[in-house]
């Protein structure tokens, strides 16, 4: 693909992108009132404002500040994998709140007696979640993003693998990011985030308020315009 094409290629990618953010933040908007009907469900709601924050983001950066723009990728692909994963796998929920609650505790390595009484509320906590849902499992393990990548599906683990590992070297603040020596994304950039908000956008249907349309064009439409890693 010559350097014309490339850029035409990418504006249309980004026209496609500021369509599904604003239908995302459309949607997001159906929330207000309304309650989940499953701990899935919130969970979905919870990254579905990620995401549209993060594509929102994205959008104005990429106008100006590109290698900023790129912040912006790792939290919406994350979203986007953790949101499938809960969808896909019931053990999930509980892990991704042990691992959370366990980044938190961190924050009192040098206060052992509050350390102690945070591990005791947690232990409430989850024999209150085992009683209020008993279908879902609650063990104390905690959750990697590959195990989330498995959870979400074999098309997600590519996600994963590439693309994902790939931006963490921004949000890192790597050596090789800041020299500039990592693989030039400019060309993947705008389809990854749009693939995680026409993603949202296909999971929300059927579960949230919003009256989403049909995404299979777009879909078509990301695909055919994309560029290969």
């Amino acid at each position: 693909m010559n350097a014309a094409q490339h850029n035409t290629n990418e504006r249309k990618i980004l026209k496609l992108l500021k369509q599904s953010q604003q239908r995302l933040a459309s949607a997001i908007k159906s929330f207000d009132g309304q309650k989940p009907n499953s701990l899935e469900e919130k969970y979905l709601w919870c990254m579905a404002v990620a995401v549209n924050q993060a594509a929102e983001g994205f959008i104005i950066l990429k106008k100006s500040r590109l290698v900023a723009s790129k912040l912006m990728l790792r939290p919406a692909i994350e979203a986007t994998i953790c949101v499938k994963a809960a969808l896909a796998e019931k053990k999930f929920y509980f892990r991704k709140i042990f691992s959370e609650w366990t980044n938190d505790l961190k924050l009192f390595e040098k206060d052992p007696a509050k350390r102690k009484q945070e591990e005791i509320l947690f232990d409430q906590f989850q024999a209150r979640f085992k009683r209020k849902h008993p279908g879902y499992p609650a063990e104390k393990t905690k959750l990697y993003m590959s195990d989330a990548a498995k959870y979400a599906g074999s098309d997600v683990v590519n996600i994963y693998e590439y693309p994902y590992r790939l931006y963490c070297q921004w949000t890192h603040s790597t050596m090789r990011s800041v020299l500039g020596k990592l693989p030039s994304t400019d060309h993947i950039d705008a389809s990854i985030m749009c693939w995680c908000t026409l993603s949202v956008l296909e999971l929300l249907k059927g579960r949230s308020p919003a009256v989403i349309p049909d995404l299979t064009q777009a879909r078509k439409r990301l695909v055919e315009l994309s560029p290969r890693p």
